[in-house]
């Protein structure tokens, strides 16, 4: 653990930066939070792809019209028949829009609350990664630094996630910047 979790946790850069700033006592708080939003809509944007978006969006808005026996995501749409890579996630997020529309959603409320769920169900699989890598590097010595991971995850806004990815705005807005403190200390260790 001397030379830090982060370095040896095999996920993307963005997740290592997030798992490095819960480590750090100086990167506590929003710092924390911002990194992994930013991690979570790097992660979505890499498996997400922007033309399955727009034809999800395209259908949902045509949902609205639908009388309520009719969808406009049958059960057997496939992510391959909507112009999408046939990644993980973008089956799992056609699966939640689809639950979604079943139980009475319609136009962009159905594509939100998908893309809601799947940034959730995402976030949770990251929290269980990392923590399954810190304790099997670290122990219980990790326990301080879970308790960050876990803070700053529940936190990060799910929100403020889908309205981004659905906005098609650039991930650099989230990423966390590390304010500069004028009186810091520079004689403490870190």
């Amino acid at each position: 653990m001397r030379d830090g979790l982060y370095r040896s946790l095999p996920l993307r850069r963005a997740w290592r930066g997030f798992l490095k700033s819960c480590e750090r006592e100086a990167e506590h708080g929003e710092i924390r939070v911002r990194k992994a939003e930013y991690a979570i809509m790097r992660e979505l944007r890499t498996e997400i792809s922007p033309a399955f978006l727009t034809r999800l969006s395209q259908i949902a808005h045509d949902t609205e019209s639908l009388l309520p026996t009719f969808y406009g995501f049958p059960e057997r749409t496939t992510s391959r028949e909507l112009q999408a890579r046939n990644s993980s996630m973008e089956n799992e997020l056609l699966n939640h829009i689809k639950e979604r529309e079943i139980s009475g959603l319609r136009g962009k409320d159905l594509l939100r609350q998908g893309m809601m769920d799947t940034t959730n169900s995402v976030t949770d699989r990251f929290r269980r990664q990392i923590e399954q890598h810190c304790l099997i590097e670290a122990g219980a010595q990790a326990r301080p630094i879970l308790d960050g991971v876990r803070e700053a995850l529940k936190e990060a806004s799910a929100d403020r996630i889908t309205s981004s990815l659905l906005a098609k705005k650039g991930t650099n807005r989230l990423k966390g910047k590390k304010p500069i403190d004028l009186d810091e200390d520079l004689t403490r260790r870190r």
